[in-house]
């Protein structure tokens, strides 16, 4: 049996471990894009016609950081540990994207192969192409979901779901013309570091018992109605506005919910 002061210390050589490969597997990616050796497979996704513009769009605006704010959320009541992360995902998770991106600023296929050549669906975008921010969160959220959301979402028939959708984000990407394959390679690898990583963060900082402070309560609501009130907006993919107001009402009422039970 494992000592309990083992425990921390294998974990995070585990965390160190899982950056360790994200980050050699960003460096492969980058060095596979300079060589153009994703461009046959970026041109042949790209030019495939299975998945439809409104899928893209839903897909597009489901691997926003803000849709995965909205979504934890709505759901913090239920999985407290789960919102706790949030925090530590923006941070990990942007720091390492903004970080990436400025160190290795790779162009967009509209920029290389020019806009008129593409299929693209949603805004065109030119620059800072890697990583995938999308690819990133989705799979830092179901990182995130398989380590803090409870059992049911270690169950084959929840899991497999979740990881096709993460998938499906991350192709979309490719299809409307936004990214390079290696672009959401490397977005899914540092999605991943980024899920363990933000989970050990938020359980060694107790962020979860502050949830439930009055203090954390305040901001939860807060959070809540702030997210709402954003997701209401358009983000760029104007046929997905139904579903964010869908979202933003639930997460409003969440958040207005919670600050009406608190003490005045």
């Amino acid at each position: 049996m494992t000592p309990p002061n083992v425990r921390p210390r294998l974990g995070t050589a585990l965390d160190f471990l899982a950056l360790f490969a994200a980050l050699l597997t960003v460096l492969g990616a980058a060095l596979a894009r300079h060589a153009g050796l994703d461009t046959g497979l970026f041109l042949w996704v790209n030019g495939w016609r299975g998945l439809p513009d409104d899928v893209c769009d839903t897909l597009g605006v489901s691997g926003l950081g803000l849709t995965v704010l909205v979504a934890f959320a709505i759901g913090a009541r239920r999985r407290p540990r789960v919102f706790a992360t949030l925090p530590w995902m923006f941070a990990v998770g942007g720091g390492f994207t903004h970080l990436v991106k400025q160190a290795l600023p790779m162009a967009r296929p509209a920029s290389v192969l020019g806009a008129a050549h593409l299929h693209v669906v949603g805004p065109k975008l030119f620059l800072r192409s890697m990583p995938s921010g999308h690819a990133m969160t989705a799979a830092a959220a179901v990182c995130i979901l398989v380590l803090a959301g409870g059992p049911l979402w270690r169950r084959p028939a929840v899991l497999v779901p979740a990881i096709a959708v993460a998938a499906a984000i991350g192709l979309s990407r490719i299809v409307s013309g936004a990214h390079w394959p290696t672009d959401v390679l490397a977005g899914a690898a540092l999605g991943w570091a980024t899920g363990l990583i933000s989970v050990r963060l938020a359980d060694a900082t107790r962020t979860e018992a502050w949830l439930f402070t009055a203090p954390g309560q305040w901001l939860l609501g807060a959070t809540q109605v702030g997210a709402g009130a954003a997701m209401a907006m358009d983000q760029g993919y104007g046929r997905t506005l139904p579903i964010q107001w869908v979202l933003a009402t639930l997460a409003v009422w969440s958040g207005v919910r919670m600050l009406s039970e608190q003490p005045q």
